[in-house]
């Protein structure tokens, strides 16, 4: 099956990035090899992945979080917040034992997200909403833009662009 070069085309053809897209447009004083570069540099949102127990802890006690969420795990009050510090806690304290938080499936982001949501809504957990967010974060990925699928608003290739490809794709210059 041939591949669809439609988007290729339209980005290779614009000066401004595509939605969601990451990196160095593609200006007209470009040569074509400058805008292969470019275009094969750009990224976007991927899927989501597994965060290690590690990455919590260390972004927690880099940001001088822990031991205040630790605090207040250790007494919590009976609410949304004081649940979550409790559960969150309970799974840090496992160390390397601890299990994989599967933020690749969608209910358990949900879930860590309603946790860290109920967290930053008490002011004595010692987490903020930027805490969440970069918490949150620990899961995104980024994938090039050439691999992205067609209905994700990617190139959907297999493989980096080529010259080939822009051959293929009408002799892009």
């Amino acid at each position: 099956m041939p591949a669809n070069y439609s988007h290729l085309v339209a980005a290779w053809n614009s000066t401004a990035l595509p939605s969601g897209v990451t990196g160095t447009p593609l200006g007209s004083a470009m040569t074509t090899a400058q805008k292969l570069a470019a275009i094969n540099a750009w990224t976007m949102a991927g899927p989501t992945a597994d965060v290690q127990p590690s990455q919590v802890v260390a972004y927690l006690a880099l940001n001088g979080r822990l031991a205040a969420l630790l605090k207040y795990a250790a007494t919590p009050p009976g609410t949304a917040a004081g649940l979550a510090a409790a559960n969150l806690a309970a799974v840090l304290a496992m160390g390397t034992n601890a299990p994989v938080f599967n933020t690749s499936q969608a209910n358990v982001y949900a879930a860590i997200e309603a946790m860290l949501n109920a967290l930053i809504s008490d002011a004595s957990s010692g987490l903020i909403a930027e805490d969440a967010s970069n918490l949150l974060a620990l899961a995104q990925t980024r994938i090039p833009w050439w691999q992205a699928s067609v209905a994700a608003g990617g190139a959907g290739l297999t493989s980096l662009i080529t010259s080939d490809d822009l051959v293929a794709a009408g002799d892009l210059t």
